[in-house]
């Protein structure tokens, strides 16, 4: 793994737990430097330490994807403290939360999770275009299994991972000329705490599993090993996929 990357400089978002924190981890152990980000800079400091390299080889940073001049910020912090982005892997996003039947909620869900999920997605990856540029570098981007099919998700959040998908494909039109590769993962039902309500629901947690070909849940760690290989030069030639990672789901 350690002879994937040599030094490059990765920056992962909502890494503070879950999926993102799975990835920086992997890009650690590829060889990367890591900046680990989060809404919060507490979950992203303790996430750091918890991998237990030091300043040299993953930073924390306090990162609200929405907020342009704070992505700007990060890419310029990182830039002199290390050089430029080779690898961006966009993994912050949010749920819904308005009940069914709740237009105005539903409504304001939509504006909420879309400034997250696809919105924070562009601010970030504008902000690094010019070092993946110079870098040749590559971008993965977290969608969903909601980016390919209709599940019980909440209706906010499955758009938001629908364009996410298409947000990719766009994304790797454009830059591709400029020698940066976009691609994304689609997950199904993994274990985090953003998860945990699925979990605690047993008949629905039940019919997810059945539904998968390996018959269980994944963990965090089953969706870093495909983001390593999309960020890598294993995948040189593959841009504009959004690849499901979900034990068989969307395959049934």
């Amino acid at each position: 793994m350690s002879a994937l990357f040599d030094g490059t400089v990765a920056l992962v978002s909502g890494a503070g737990q879950g999926i993102g924190r799975a990835i920086a981890a992997r890009l650690l152990e590829a060889g990367c430097r890591v900046a680990i980000t989060d809404t919060q800079l507490e979950p992203a400091r303790r996430a750091a330490l918890e991998t237990g390299h030091g300043a040299d080889r993953c930073r924390p940073y306090a990162l609200d994807v929405r907020d342009t001049a704070q992505c700007e910020a990060v890419v310029a912090e990182l830039a002199q403290a290390w050089g430029d982005v080779g690898v961006l892997v966009n993994n912050a996003g949010i749920g819904g939360r308005s009940a069914p039947g709740d237009a105005a909620g539903l409504a304001d869900d939509i504006d909420r999770v879309m400034a997250v999920n696809v919105k924070g997605v562009l601010n970030l990856t504008l902000a690094c275009a010019a070092s993946l540029e110079r870098t040749r570098g590559a971008v993965v981007n977290v969608a969903s299994i909601t980016t390919l099919v209709a599940t019980r998700a909440h209706i906010a959040y499955g758009a938001s991972k629908g364009a996410v998908g298409q947000l990719t494909k766009f994304l790797a039109r454009d830059l591709g000329p400029r020698g940066v590769r976009v691609n994304a993962v689609a997950p199904g039902l993994v274990m985090t705490p953003m998860t945990r309500h699925v979990a605690d629901d047993a008949a629905r947690f039940g019919a997810m599993v059945e539904r998968t070909f390996l018959k269980r849940a994944a963990e965090p760690e089953d969706i870093a090993g495909p983001v390593v290989f999309l960020a890598s030069e294993q995948a040189r030639y593959v841009t504009g996929t959004v690849m499901p990672v979900d034990g068989g789901y969307t395959a049934n």
